[in-house]
């Protein structure tokens, strides 16, 4: 409840004056964000995300940003 206020109120005043008077930690905060964007249900965005971790874990997480896309583009991720 207070995260979502927060989160509506963030463009009028600072997050870090917020959440200060609201009595609740700016990281937990942003981790409720986090959690809300990868929560949106979408399927597409769900199995690119299981395979971005599979693709990390296979190459050690040595994987960058461009070779990483070529490895979901080859999986038929645009």
């Amino acid at each position: 409840m207070k995260y979502s206020f927060i989160a509506q109120k963030k463009k009028t005043y600072p997050v870090d004056l917020l959440c200060r008077t609201l009595g609740v930690k700016r990281n937990g905060f942003y981790r409720y964000l986090h959690q809300s964007v990868n929560d949106s249900g979408d399927p597409n965005l769900t199995e690119m995300l299981d395979c971005i971790r599979e693709i990390s874990d296979a190459s050690d997480s040595t994987y960058g940003t461009r070779r990483m896309r070529k490895a979901l583009n080859a999986l038929g991720f645009p």
